[in-house]
């Protein structure tokens, strides 16, 4: 039978309802050194000469396979490309989780209206082309922890003082995350998150590591 994880583990959850405002709307935008990043590839030592390559993955590294609407990360739920049907203008508007992506074609609450009036390719000045059926997996380090823990000799009793995964450091890293969402994400003691984090440097994953 199929092993699965306890529910919560290795998800970035969405919230019981819509937020009222697209959660991007609270992200920094790219600035210039991501620009620079994202045009060099250092897992294969080169150069991106092409630019719409590059504007995607600054697109990429920015939502941090997020939901640009929910904010969920869940490898249950992927990530889509979204774009404009009206206009048909043939560039991607954003990131989003299926089910956003779906309930913004049908208009629903507010907050869909917003995404539309303000895309993140808007505020992160992205033109970048739709591709038809298109899905991003969850982040790495996401699905790299759910695979430890299921391989995992500690798996059958989840204890908070389990040694820490090289994974969950990855979690535990982003600066994009509360200690209380690392707590939920990796099913440990908000505290033991806390501790554990002032040893570690925090920042954005690394977009090679995606691309």
């Amino acid at each position: 039978m199929a092993r699965s994880l306890p529910y919560g583990l290795g998800i970035i959850p969405r919230g019981l309802m819509l937020p009222t405002e697209p959660v991007y709307w609270n992200w920094e935008p790219p600035s210039a050194a991501d620009w620079e990043r994202a045009r060099y590839d250092r897992r294969y030592d080169r150069p991106v000469d092409d630019e719409e390559m590059v504007a995607f993955r600054v697109l990429v590294r920015w939502c941090r396979y997020r939901c640009g609407i929910c904010g969920t990360s869940d490898p249950k739920c992927r990530i889509v490309m979204d774009h404009d049907h009206q206009t048909r203008s043939g560039l991607c508007r954003g990131l989003l989780c299926f089910d956003c992506n779906r309930r913004e074609g049908f208009s629903g609450p507010a907050v869909f209206g917003l995404y539309r009036e303000r895309p993140p390719a808007l505020i992160c000045g992205t033109e970048v082309g739709y591709w038809p059926s298109s899905t991003l997996p969850a982040s790495p380090e996401l699905l790299q922890f759910q695979e430890d823990i299921l391989t995992a000799k500690q798996f059958r009793v989840i204890r908070d003082n389990r040694p820490w995964l090289a994974s969950e450091i990855g979690i535990a890293s982003r600066d994009d995350l509360t200690d209380a969402q690392v707590a939920r994400i990796v099913g440990r003691k908000e505290s033991a998150v806390r501790s554990r984090r002032r040893g570690l440097t925090l920042g954005p994953p690394d977009i090679d590591a995606w691309l």
